[in-house]
């Protein structure tokens, strides 16, 4: 409830210039692995997804926002902050 009512300020950053945001959603194949532990080849298969995904992003001006479940959500920004710079 706290989230969806601060989704403006939340997204803020990630809006252009015509308010849209661009995303990445989380495979919930991949939601799940956190769930129970994401191994190491798990790990290494995501961040080259990712890589790979960002990419496409590269014309964008604003990042894209990452858009996972609420339960992993911590768990994913925490894993992303060790390993992909920025």
């Amino acid at each position: 409830l706290v989230r969806e009512r601060l989704a403006r300020q939340i997204t803020a950053r990630f809006r252009d210039k015509e308010g849209k945001v661009a995303a990445l959603v989380l495979d919930p194949r991949l939601e799940e692995s956190f769930r129970k532990g994401l191994d190491a080849s798990s790990a290494q298969r995501l961040l080259s997804s990712l890589d790979e995904r960002a990419r496409g992003f590269a014309q964008v001006t604003t990042p894209p926002a990452l858009v996972c479940a609420g339960d992993v959500r911590r768990q994913v920004a925490q894993f992303l902050t060790r390993r992909v710079p920025g």
